[in-house]
């Protein structure tokens, strides 16, 4: 599941520096160079599998989170 979210994260950021180049070509403004595109590429990938590392380390396991559960809620019925 992180690693699909850190995915879409990667994605979205791609397609948006890809939208604003083709923009920024056809109103001849603004176009980055090559090599800062390939720089931006290799940065965003670091930074998703840094994000993924970091949430995978945070995480609770699923058996504590079940405890958690059974400690806190009650059902009345």
């Amino acid at each position: 599941m992180t690693l699909l979210l850190a995915a879409q994260m990667e994605s979205l950021t791609l397609c948006f520096v890809r939208k604003h180049q083709t923009m920024a070509k056809i109103m001849n403004r603004h176009v980055m160079n090559p090599i800062v595109i390939t720089l931006i590429i290799a940065c965003l990938f670091c930074v998703t599998l840094l994000c993924y590392v970091v949430l995978m380390l945070v995480g609770i396991r699923r058996d504590k989170q079940m405890d958690f559960v059974a400690e806190t809620c009650t059902i009345q019925v």
